[in-house]
């Protein structure tokens, strides 16, 4: 299993939003963020039930400091090692069996830490590091995932 197939990182787009001034943070999420990754977040703003202004003021709502925060967080060599472990949870769990999944890590609005969808037929799990990091439960991420998916496949 590579973990290239099924894990997949959203977060460094979003951070070229600290380039922006915060008055034109919601145009640069909505246009050029979502834009990226489109599928995704054409469902997860269904599930959430988020409108544009209501995607706008979340947005607001962010300070400067706590995404300059994160983004150092999630500096390269945080991100391989959070990742690598994962992986070889999911290895672990999976014994060779071809995941059925997708785990995609983004930075969302932070209105809660995994959403569950399918796109394109296929069982996506969205990570929402931006509620993770609001919540201070990154340490949590990593087995509220495994747990999210051994639920469905136990369940």
């Amino acid at each position: 299993m590579s973990k290239q197939n099924i894990i997949k990182d959203g977060t460094e787009e979003f951070f070229q939003i600290l380039r922006k001034d915060k008055r034109a943070w919601g145009k640069f999420y909505l246009e050029d963020y979502v834009n990226v990754w489109k599928d995704f977040f054409d469902a997860y703003f269904e599930i959430m039930a988020l409108s544009d202004d209501e995607i706008e003021d979340r947005l607001m709502n962010y300070e400067r400091p706590f995404l300059e925060s994160l983004r150092m967080y999630l500096k390269p060599s945080s991100k391989r090692l959070i990742k690598g472990r994962l992986a070889k949870r999911l290895s672990g769990l999976l014994k060779g069996e071809k995941p059925d999944f997708t785990i995609f890590f983004f930075c969302g609005l932070a209105k809660k830490g995994l959403v569950e969808m399918r796109i394109d037929g296929k069982r996506t799990i969205g990570v929402d590091v931006c509620w993770y990091w609001k919540e201070s439960k990154f340490k949590d991420m990593n087995e509220n995932i495994i747990e999210i998916i051994t639920s469905t496949v136990q369940g």
